[in-house]
């Protein structure tokens, strides 16, 4: 590993541009692997900087022959054998939102091993020092580190490691929103227009005069309204993504499975876009 000028004209101590190269380790004909890293600094920070290079090239070298004689793997290689294996008893929704947070994590803390001798606060380190992770919102940053504590759990049943490495994870603490509620008169003038402009309005009503969810109207289907009472029950939720029924047919929560009343206006709505319009 050395550093090299990218200007060679400027004096070694005044140049503030450099090459570092970094040895990365051998391929299958036996050559030496180079990277380059660009960096901007002082000649001092400069040889700061290679050594730094130079201690985690060395670590990763250690950490791949560990790898080959025990097997180990690293949460960068972990990640994908995990989501193969679940995709298949998870919701489409909940694959994709690991599929993308464990894109960040694998650029966080890829490089660690998975196995019971990483600790705990190493993957915390990892989490604390990165400024992309740290610029996010604290929902996401909980839902990231949320999915990083699942795939452990998932490591730990399927006896890669011997014990629970992200248990002591700390999520931060998502502050409580404040939602406005609109009056009976602020809703009819916000809701009218939609009836008559927007085709989908009267799902717009459903779900802001009725109380339905986004996945509960899109899983609706005629033989759940009983337009003579009036009520319309709901028993299922769809991939609103996908807009289709969801694999398992099950709502958000037990306690989502329940028959709501339609107002007069809503019943007739929906009795005359079924005569009139399509099916649902």
């Amino acid at each position: 590993m050395s550093l090299i000028q990218r200007d060679k004209s400027v004096e070694l101590k005044k140049c503030r541009d450099w090459l570092i190269e970094v040895y990365i380790g051998m391929d299958e004909q036996g050559q030496k692997i180079r990277e380059y890293v660009p960096f901007q600094g002082s000649y001092r920070q400069a040889q700061l900087k290679d050594t730094e290079l130079k201690i985690q090239a060395t670590q990763r070298r250690t950490a791949a022959q560990r790898r080959q004689k025990t097997g180990e793997m690293t949460f960068a290689e972990y990640f994908p054998y995990w989501l193969e294996r679940i995709a298949q008893a998870i919701e489409k929704s909940t694959l994709r939102t690991y599929v993308s947070n464990t894109k960040t994590l694998s650029a966080i803390v890829g490089d660690l091993i998975l196995s019971g001798d990483t600790k705990c606060c190493q993957l915390q380190d990892h989490l604390s020092d990165n400024k992309d992770l740290q610029d996010c919102k604290p929902k996401t940053r909980k839902n990231i580190i949320a999915t990083l504590k699942t795939a452990i759990r998932y490591a730990l049943r399927w006896d890669l490691i011997t014990k629970d490495i992200g248990a002591g994870l700390i999520t931060p603490k998502v502050p409580k929103k404040k939602y406005y509620t609109y009056g009976r008169s602020e809703l009819e003038n916000l809701l009218l227009p939609t009836l008559k402009k927007y085709k989908h309005g009267l799902f717009v009503r459903l779900i802001a005069v009725c109380g339905f969810r986004t996945e509960e109207v899109v899983a609706l289907t005629w033989t759940n309204i009983n337009f003579k009472k009036g009520t319309a029950k709901i028993s299922e939720a769809a991939d609103v993504v996908g807009r289709e029924v969801k694999q398992s047919g099950e709502t958000k929560e037990k306690a989502s499975v329940r028959i709501i009343d339609l107002d007069r206006c809503i019943n007739y709505r929906i009795w005359n876009w079924r005569k009139f319009e399509q099916p649902w």
